[in-house]
């Protein structure tokens, strides 16, 4: 008699977690319906009146040393 309770209960609580996960599923395909709606309604910005931003940044600037602190001698010998 024992086991007939849990099992009751385990298919209970399956069909309970299968209807939340279908209602889950139905609220998430709503909210994309309406960013999609959003999406489409809003108006868009014309790439004409307003330019990109200058983003292009100046190429490196490198700097090479003078004078080196070794010599060949001084590597050879490490």
């Amino acid at each position: 008699m024992k086991f007939n309770s849990i099992l009751t209960t385990v298919i209970v609580s399956l069909i309970y977690i299968f209807i939340l996960n279908v209602e889950a599923r139905s609220l998430e395909e709503e909210e994309r319906i309406e960013n999609i709606k959003h999406t489409i309604t809003k108006p868009r910005k014309s790439s004409l009146h307003s330019p990109l931003p200058d983003t292009k940044r100046p190429p490196p600037q490198f700097v090479f040393p003078t004078e080196f602190s070794f010599t060949p001698e001084s590597i050879l010998q490490d």
